[in-house]
């Protein structure tokens, strides 16, 4: 199934274009981070950008030194993280587009992957360093280090529950860390050619995939050598799947 239907386009001016996208929770709102370092808003029914946000309005935006290349929400809607080329994490109070956190020194390369923990406490991080890390909104500093993969990470996500983190990197591999001890519980590897659904390697079992629903997305961003944070061309298209998606 792929996008079948426009519903809008989001123009950037000529000498900037989105590296990355993402809808909040709720639906409301779509953020783009860009390759000059700029976060903003859109209404996600519109494609508008939400003047109702007082900070937007004056013509102030979150932002970055450099290129944005991730960006994620809290499940309350209320907080954002971003991750950077040049390493930097920040999280944001969005609402009133306040930094409530920086890790200026939360990779030694660019960020690929941010995610939120259940509680928002925790930044969960990917790199092209080939390090996946915690950091802690309360105290500033980095808290875990989950060490394993030989290349690029290019995502890195909680499980529902929280107490693992699913992992995948340009090595071809997905790795099931056990959140609190970073002791890898599970490896994946797929031909790098393989990007069929149905041709998952037999390790990946029925068993985990009903217990990682989300790791089929991270092993085709492994097997396919690559990340969706990436958009080349210069504006960006909001599609409706018709019909549903079934990778909703």
């Amino acid at each position: 199934m792929y996008p079948s239907t426009t519903e809008y386009e989001v123009k950037f001016a000529s000498k900037t274009h989105p590296e990355c996208a993402r809808f909040s929770p709720n639906g409301q709102m779509l953020v783009t981070g860009s390759v000059d370092g700029f976060i903003e808003v859109w209404d996600s029914a519109t494609g508008r950008l939400k003047k109702d946000l007082a900070y937007q309005s004056e013509e102030m935006f979150m932002m970055h030194e450099e290129a944005v290349l991730c960006l994620n929400f809290s499940r309350d809607n209320e907080l954002l993280v971003s991750g950077s080329q040049d390493g930097k994490i920040k999280v944001w109070k969005i609402r009133s587009g306040q930094c409530l956190r920086r890790f200026d020194r939360a990779h030694n390369q660019g960020i690929t992957s941010v995610a939120l923990s259940k509680d928002g406490s925790h930044v969960l991080s990917g790199s092209f360093d080939g390090m996946v890390r915690v950091h802690g909104l309360k105290s500033g500093k980095m808290l875990k280090e989950f060490r394993g993969h030989t290349s690029y990470v290019n995502d890195a996500i909680y499980s529902a529950d929280g107490s693992q983190v699913i992992s995948c990197s340009s090595d071809a591999t997905v790795r099931v860390w056990d959140a609190k001890t970073c002791e890898c519980v599970g490896a994946f590897r797929c031909a790098r050619a393989m990007w069929k659904p149905d041709a998952f390697p037999a390790s990946l079992d029925s068993s985990a995939c009903l217990r990682f629903p989300r790791m089929i997305h991270a092993l085709i961003h492994a097997c396919c050598n690559a990340c969706t944070r990436a958009v080349h061309k210069k504006d960006l298209r909001c599609h409706t799947p018709t019909p549903p998606s079934p990778w909703a």
